[in-house]
Formats: C-alpha cells, sequence, structure tokens
C-alpha cells in the first residue's frame, strides 16, 4: 500500500484505559462487587480450556496463602459453569467471589492479576498492574509468548513459583522488573 493511504492507529479498545485510570475510583467500586478498598485484591481469569478446573484448583491452592487479600474471579465471557469453580473455592475453603462483567473496573481494582495465556495479561499492564501467568500446564498462545519471553510478565508453572511471585508483589519486593 502507498505510505499515505495507511494510518498506524493501534488497538481502539484500549484507548479508554487511560480516562478509566483518572476517573474511576476504587472505594466506589468496592462497594458496588462487596469488597473491602483497603484490603488487597487478587484477580484471577480464566479461559475456557478443557484444564481450566485442574488449573483453577492449583491457583486457588496458593491463594489460600493470602487470607487476608481478596480474590475474585472473572470467568471468560464464553464460561458459564461458575458452580464448579465455587465447588472447588468452597472444597478448599477459599472465599471467592465471581464477577462475571465489567474486565476493565476489576483489572483498576486488583493489585495483581493471574492468568494462563490471555490478552488481558496486557490490558492489566496497561492498567500499570503485575500479572503472573500461572503456566502449570503448557501453554502455547502467540499472543502472549513474547511477553514470557521479554519477561515482561512473571510466569509460574508450579504452586509454589506462584505463591513466591505473590509475595513479591503483595509484600512489594521485586515489583519494578515487571512494571
Amino acid at each position: 500500500f502507498p505510505e499515505h493511504s495507511v494510518v498506524v492507529t493501534g488497538q481502539p479498545r484500549y484507548d479508554i484505559i487511560q480516562k478509566l485510570k483518572k476517573e474511576l475510583d476504587r472505594k466506589v467500586i468496592c462497594a458496588e462487587y462487596g469488597l473491602n478498598p483497603n484490603k488487597k485484591i487478587i484477580l484471577y481469569v480464566t479461559q475456557p480450556a478443557r484444564d481450566r478446573f485442574y488449573l483453577s484448583r492449583d491457583v486457588f491452592l496458593a491463594f489460600k496463602n493470602y487470607p487476608d487479600c481478596q480474590v475474585i474471579l472473572k470467568p471468560h465471557p464464553r464460561e458459564s459453569d461458575y458452580d464448579k469453580y465455587e465447588s472447588i473455592a468452597k472444597e478448599l475453603g477459599l472465599n471467592l467471589h465471581i464477577i462475571p462483567k465489567d474486565l476493565f473496573k476489576l483489572l483498576f481494582l486488583c493489585d495483581v492479576l493471574v492468568q494462563k495465556d490471555s490478552t488481558v495479561g496486557i490490558e492489566a499492564m496497561l492498567f500499570e498492574k503485575q500479572v503472573i501467568c500461572a503456566t502449570m500446564i503448557y501453554i502455547d498462545i502467540s499472543e502472549t509468548r513474547d511477553l514470557f519471553l521479554d519477561g515482561d510478565c512473571r510466569v509460574a508453572p508450579t504452586v509454589e513459583s506462584l505463591k513466591i511471585h505473590l509475595d513479591e508483589v503483595l509484600c512489594g519486593k521485586n515489583r519494578k522488573k515487571y512494571l
């Protein structure tokens, strides 16, 4: 194409993020969802993969080490079987808030995002949030592979490594490396 006929614009979905970062209010959103604005928030986003409940069990085991944090699960829009996540959390004694909407509000609220291999990690980084990729199960998604290889986000191939990364983020250790 001739240079004058192409305009590079970026991803329009992300244009709103800078505005939201200035306008959203943590206390208001926490009240809307019944959360305590003074407690740290771990956001876990899922994907409709076959291994999602196995991965979630491992992730929830790690989350149990942070009883003073609030855990939000944001299911993928194609998921509707939230009761299985609730059942796993209840079995493990984890207090879980399932919020199936308002991804950008949840990203604004959270202190750390835990995911498997979603482009939500990129969105979280635009909100200047820490991202941990729980890779207990094999992953190979081209959109996120570079984030791992470049060291832009943390990678947790085991429950123990997820706990270490959560300690670093939630306790303020080694944070700048990944921002």
